[in-house]
């Protein structure tokens, strides 16, 4: 999932049903859990439901808020997860019917709207163009749950990645953004890969050749279907034109500078109408201004060669301090280590 469409996505309700079980088993409160996230027992019951973006993100939080500091019940809870439920239910599909396992990686990256946790991923390629690897950074998801879902994850990506090939994937390297305290839980699962702890980000590498092997329930047919029915889940949700999703538009025209004057008129309310409504949708302005500031900072750092000084001026900020402050409150890293770590060759 992305910020521009979390209020506006469609998603079924599989994810909060999973959470939901287990703070049931676990005598939490599911009750306070669905009210924190806007839900009611019938968006819990109905299997038909469907919920927001942000309903599910709020959700996860509730979740994670109940089980504080508990790394175990959080990788055990992304074990749940298998290919069909850790998304969109027609991800899963046009993931699970690609013609390659390598394929349905790539598709799976293409249609993130669509998956169940707010981050970017993008595959690592070897110099003759073989996936072997990818990384993600989740920028946009709160600093608070960056641990919850970096661990949540290690069981989804092995649920996830094992539906694909057949069998338990063998991943050979591991690097996450979690303390080494947290070995035993990832070890659970990670039985045979080398682990890092405590990296700048989310890397999986592998050597097995995802090119060569074709998903279980592989079909060209099918996969041509689903990969439509995203498109228009996909377009829905950007047609939906979500209050969130406009001021972003306008912030990244703006490069982040837009005032919150600016973007209201633009949007034809007053500036407290419009901040009244963004703090409904749980942003503020001034998180959206510094979000939109990041992404155009990336986005320097990744395609000029400009010194972080430079870098830093371009984004709006006064000085480089400043700017390595704001880069890691939202990354965990600071500019100069976002760049090489996106640029490291894959090895």
């Amino acid at each position: 999932m992305h910020l521009a469409t979390l209020s506006s996505i469609k998603l079924p309700n599989h994810s909060i049903k999973l959470m939901a079980n287990m703070l049931g088993e676990r005598g939490g409160d599911v009750g306070q859990a669905l009210r924190q996230a806007g839900l009611t027992a019938t968006d819990l019951d109905d299997p038909t439901a469907i919920i927001s973006g942000l309903q599910e993100v709020e959700f996860q939080r509730a979740f994670m808020q109940q089980t504080p500091d508990r790394p175990d019940l959080w990788v055990e809870l992304g074990s749940r997860y298998r290919l069909l439920t850790h998304a969109h239910t027609d991800y899963g599909l046009l993931m699970s019917t690609a013609p390659t396992v390598d394929a349905a990686i790539k598709v799976g990256f293409e249609y993130g709207d669509l998956y169940y946790m707010l981050a970017d991923a993008e595959g690592i390629f070897a110099e003759d163009g073989r996936q072997i690897g990818f990384r993600s950074l989740p920028v946009e998801l709160p600093r608070d749950m960056r641990r919850f879902a970096a661990l949540r994850d290690v069981g989804v990506n092995c649920a996830v990645f094992s539906d694909l090939w057949g069998e338990p994937f063998p991943f050979d390297t591991v690097e996450l953004p979690v303390p080494a305290s947290d070995e035993p839980f990832v070890r659970r699962f990670l039985p045979d890969a080398e682990l890092h702890f405590d990296s700048e980000f989310n890397r999986w590498r592998w050597s097995a050749r995802l090119d060569q092997r074709q998903p279980p329930h592989s079909d060209p047919l099918l996969h041509d279907y689903y990969r439509t029915a995203c498109d228009r889940l996909l377009s829905a949700a950007h047609k939906a034109g979500d209050l969130v999703d406009r001021v972003l538009e306008l912030l990244d025209d703006t490069k982040g500078q837009a005032s919150v004057e600016c973007a209201a008129q633009s949007l034809a309310m007053s500036t407290r109408s419009l901040q009244r409504k963004l703090g409904d949708r749980g942003f503020s302005y001034r998180e959206l201004a510094a979000l939109a500031r990041h992404r155009h900072a990336c986005r320097l750092l990744l395609s000029t060669r400009h010194p972080v000084s430079r870098v830093a001026l371009d984004a709006g900020y006064d000085n480089i301090s400043a700017f390595n402050n704001a880069f890691r409150r939202l990354s965990g890293v600071t500019p100069s280590q976002y760049r090489n770590g996106m640029a490291v060759a894959a090895v």
